[in-house]
C-alpha cells in the first residue's frame, strides 16, 4: 500500500484537504505508543534506538514521518517530509541587458 495509516483532519469544522504539520507530528507520536488506536491501525511495532518511517495517507497525498527513538524507546524527534505540488506556470518577459543598463 501507499500509506500505513489514513487520516482525515477537520479545520474550522470543515475537512482539511491534507493534514496540518502539528497534527502529523501528533499522529506520528501516537503511532509510537504501543496499543494506541493509531499504532494498531498502522500495524508497525516501534523500534527502540532507530528510525521508523510512518506514511500518513491524506486526501491530498502521503506525508512521511521519520520517528526517531532513543535506547529506551521514547520518541526523541519526529521529522516530516512533504512534496511541493505544482501551483502555477508563469512566463516572465525580461528586457534585454542593454535596455536594463540604459
Amino acid at each position: 500500500d501507499s500509506h500505513d495509516v489514513r487520516v482525515r483532519m477537520l479545520s474550522m469544522l470543515a475537512p482539511h484537504p491534507a493534514i496540518g504539520l502539528t497534527s502529523a507530528v501528533a499522529v506520528a507520536l501516537a503511532a509510537s505508543q504501543p496499543s494506541s488506536v493509531v499504532a494498531e491501525a498502522a500495524g508497525q511495532p516501534s523500534t527502540a534506538g532507530g528510525p521508523r518511517v510512518l506514511r500518513i495517507g491524506t486526501p491530498a497525498g502521503v506525508i512521511t514521518a521519520d520517528i526517531i527513538t532513543d535506547d529506551t524507546g521514547a520518541v526523541s524527534e519526529v521529522a516530516l517530509h512533504r512534496a511541493a505540488r505544482h501551483i502555477a506556470t508563469a512566463d516572465i518577459d525580461v528586457a534585454p541587458a542593454a535596455e536594463l543598463s540604459a
